[in-house]
């Protein structure tokens, strides 16, 4: 599949997930016995149940990832129909050591202890000890891994609970986009070609966004969301301070991706050859994000909240009850959550690692674009809004092109 496709699914799947989270956060709990209702994020945040709801969502979250390894096996098994020929006679199959989980580096890094003589151990005990101190490391960088995207995942569906999804994916994509394109920078990860200019477009991007969300107000009061105090002037939110709250919380939780993004390139991609089974290695991925996963599953097993009164108890009952609920949750993981992950390792082995960037400032476009079809009722652009969703595609155009180049590398 191209670059392309991979690039419209995970940043489709990223705003499907959001979108369905956000659904499901933002449902208001009531009594057993009256019908649900849907509110806005910020109803939620006086409800003592929201930081449970919010803890159980980063569960199940972490819960999807063990159908990464079957979806990545499917999408193994249907690869065929979406590559082209030249491309299907030139992928080679793996030798049986670059299916165990340990990779090739983490064996290297200790492969002084076959050189040292003393004391003198059969070959079966050399090998045992290598692959144990060696199956050690892999551990802890999973780890390390996992607990990097509790907090980044916790502090997202935090953020929510408390503010609409437009607000949390502005935020959370701007503050990945420029970590990351940092951190790559710094480490000697990201190409060094045309520096000054995708700095300046990147600059210009960053001017778009800002003057996307300067405008935000102004077309929010449009649409009746908010209103103007006739004696001081200023605006009448009463969501105000829960919506700096989720995006403080959710800025600050989003740059932990840029060591992550930096880890993650060093540990589990150095290493791969541009000879090497592209199905295979989506499928030794997957099993790495899968193992990451079920690590989180058990970092969040002791803070699981419990709900010590049966009104709580009641009301997440109520809401586990609800089919929108289910159909919000199972719409995230399959058609949001499983398409980006997998196209975003795909994009990541066939495209330059800050290639990736890119999704970051299309998300923030094609969220804008789904809360416009969702919600046209509700929904009104000024013309300077409309001027910054132009910086931002133009920019966006540009750095694809830019970034982009020699994708095919693999």
């Amino acid at each position: 599949m191209s670059t392309t496709l991979l690039w419209f699914s995970g940043v489709i799947g990223y705003v499907i997930q959001t979108k369905c989270l956000s659904n499901i956060q933002s449902r208001k709990e009531i009594p057993a016995g009256i019908n649900s209702t849907v509110a806005t994020p910020e109803t939620n945040g006086d409800n003592g149940s929201s930081g449970s709801l919010t803890f159980y969502l980063t569960f199940m979250y972490f819960a999807s990832w063990l159908l990464l390894v079957p979806a990545s096996r499917l999408w193994k098994n249907m690869r065929p129909m979406f590559i082209s020929d030249s491309e299907s006679n030139r992928t080679l199959e793996f030798n049986s050591t670059n299916t165990e989980s340990v990779t090739d580096d983490d064996v290297d890094t200790f492969s002084h202890v076959l050189d040292d003589p003393q004391p003198r151990i059969a070959p079966q005990q050399q090998k045992q000890k290598i692959i144990s101190v060696a199956s050690m490391k892999y551990l802890a960088k999973l780890t390390v891994l996992a607990s990097i995207m509790i907090m980044a995942n916790l502090t997202y569906n935090l953020a929510l609970s408390l503010s609409p999804a437009f607000d949390v994916a502005l935020i959370q994509n701007t503050a990945i986009f420029e970590i990351v394109t940092l951190l790559y920078g710094v480490c000697g990860i990201s190409r060094k070609n045309y520096v000054f200019r995708n700095f300046l477009i990147m600059m210009n991007a960053v001017i778009g966004i800002l003057i996307i969300s300067y405008t935000k107000a102004t077309c929010d009061m449009l649409a009746g969301k908010l209103s103007v105090n006739p004696n001081t002037g200023e605006l009448t939110d009463p969501f105000l301070f829960d919506r700096l709250k989720g995006a403080l919380i959710c800025g600050l939780g989003a740059l932990v991706m840029g060591p992550f993004a930096v880890l993650w390139n060093r540990w589990f991609c150095s290493n791969i050859s541009k000879n090497d089974n592209s199905a295979e290695v989506l499928v030794k991925q997957s099993t790495h994000l899968a193992l990451i996963g079920i690590i989180g599953m058990i970092m969040l097993l002791p803070f699981i909240p419990k709900f010590p009164s049966r009104g709580s108890l009641d009301s997440i009952s109520l809401l586990y009850n609800d089919k929108n609920f289910w159909f919000s949750l199972l719409g995230a993981i399959f058609f949001g959550t499983l398409p980006n992950l997998i196209s975003t390792l795909e994009l990541n082995r066939k495209a330059p690692a800050e290639y990736l960037t890119t999704c970051n400032l299309g998300a923030i476009i094609f969220m804008g674009l789904a809360e416009w079809i969702c919600e046209p009722t509700q929904t009104t652009i000024v013309r300077w809004e409309v001027i910054g969703y132009i910086m931002l595609t133009v920019s966006l155009l540009v750095l694809s092109v830019t970034l982009g180049e020699g994708k095919y590398h693999h």
